[in-house]
C-alpha cells in the first residue's frame, strides 16, 4: 500500500515504505471522489510497469510506474 502523491493519465508516483523493484509489474486500482454533489466517484484501473525507485535514509521513499489506466464513472 502506499499514498499517491501524483497521477496522470499516463503514471503514477506512490509514496510506500513497499518499494518493488524497476521493472516489476503492477496492477492498481483508484477511486477518486468527486467534489460536486450528484457526480459519482470515478474507478481507475490499470495496469504498467516500476520505471523509477526513491528511498535512502533522508530522503523520501516511493515509486513511479508508467500504467495505462481505464476508467469508469457515473457521469
Amino acid at each position: 500500500g502506499g499514498t499517491i502523491e501524483n497521477i496522470s493519465d499516463s503514471g503514477v508516483f506512490l509514496l510506500s515504505n513497499a518499494l518493488p523493484p524497476v521493472g516489476a509489474h503492477l496492477e492498481m486500482d483508484v477511486s477518486l471522489q468527486a467534489s460536486e454533489i450528484g457526480v459519482s466517484s470515478i474507478q481507475l484501473h490499470g495496469e504498467g510497469t516500476v520505471i523509477r525507485v526513491e528511498g535512502g535514509l533522508d530522503r523520501r521513499k516511493g515509486f513511479g510506474a508508467a500504467i495505462a489506466f481505464n476508467s469508469s464513472s457515473g457521469w
